[in-house]
């Protein structure tokens, strides 16, 4: 098993998966400083997992066909960025755009972490991954919580998870490259097929060369008999 990076996906998850408890414990003070009533408190803590409900399945079949390290990193370094950014919003608007651009971020993360794993991996080491990268989620959650107790506000424990989860962007994206499913990293269909088609072209000129030389023989062959 690859412990770099096993450790890499999985802690990112664990990162990203605290933004989604990171307002919990402050929703009445932040409900307080931006006048927002109770909805629209709960709907601002809880619209990471909305946009990754509507958006998980479509976004999932898209980048299953393309290189998941790339989204990956993105997915990070937004929902990183979009949390550092919060801290600075003067008004329920900012923080609100800040929210939903961690929310794209979160299903990016969410969405092509496992998918990272099946394929930078393989046989049982795969499966072991598989299973903590389902700790993700209680992992964040619980970690949010605790940080909650320990900081001094709201803007405090975004902005440590907001840091949290850049610094994790950087080993993620030092991570070994991956391929789409039967396709190995650095596959160029392209010129491939153009090598397979020159060989068929040559085994085709050949026997082309092959069938016009027989001919001119047999020629020769009845002009000799004659004479």
């Amino acid at each position: 098993m690859s412990i770099r990076t096993v450790v890499t996906v999985v802690a990112a998850g664990a990162a990203a998966s605290m933004a989604l408890g990171e307002f919990v414990p402050f929703l009445t003070s932040v409900g307080a400083e931006f006048q927002l009533s109770l909805t629209a408190a709960g709907l601002l803590s809880s619209a990471i997992t909305l946009v990754a409900g509507l958006t998980c399945l479509p976004l999932g079949l898209w980048v299953d066909r393309r290189r998941l390290r790339g989204f990956f990193v993105a997915g990070l370094a937004a929902l990183g960025v979009a949390g550092l950014a919060a801290t600075l919003a003067g008004g329920p608007t900012a923080l609100f755009v800040s929210r939903a651009v961690q929310a794209a971020g979160y299903a990016l993360v969410m969405i092509t972490g496992p998918g990272l794993l099946a394929r930078l991996l393989e046989g049982r080491s795969r499966q072991t991954a598989l299973a903590l990268w389902g700790l993700c989620i209680p992992s964040g959650l619980a970690l949010a919580g605790a940080l909650g107790g320990l900081t001094t506000g709201w803007r405090a424990e975004v902005a440590a998870v907001g840091a949290i989860t850049v610094l994790l962007a950087v080993p993620a994206a030092t991570l070994p490259p991956d391929a789409p499913p039967g396709r190995a990293p650095g596959h160029r269909p392209d010129r491939v097929h153009e090598m397979e088609g020159g060989r068929e072209d040559g085994g085709g000129n050949g026997r082309r060369h092959g069938q016009e030389h027989d001919r001119e023989r047999g020629r020769a062959g009845g002009r000799g008999g004659r004479c």
